[in-house]
């Protein structure tokens, strides 16, 4: 599973590069240098939060099963009279 995130990470923006500047040539105009420069380096600020993003809601995720266990837990202890207020 983990190859197919990495293999993903560096081929899926060099196929957006190329789907977008193919479609920018053959519907717009010509292709410039300045728009070619100017839209790979706004893809490769975009990349950083899209590999980031994953592992972020993979810590949000644990943070609210550990939050949820902790409650569980906790009921537990409290007596077989009151309950859990989920």
């Amino acid at each position: 599973m983990k190859i197919i995130n990495v293999a993903c990470v560096f081929c899926v923006p060099l196929l957006t590069s190329f789907v977008i500047f193919a479609n920018y040539e053959f519907n717009e105009a010509r292709l410039l240098a300045g728009v070619a420069f100017t839209t790979l380096s706004l893809f490769n600020i975009l990349r950083f939060p899209l590999v980031v993003l994953p592992k972020a809601l993979r810590a949000v995720s644990g943070e609210r099963v550990c939050e949820f266990v902790g409650r569980w837990a906790g009921a537990e202890r409290l007596g077989a009279g009151e309950r859990l207020g989920v």
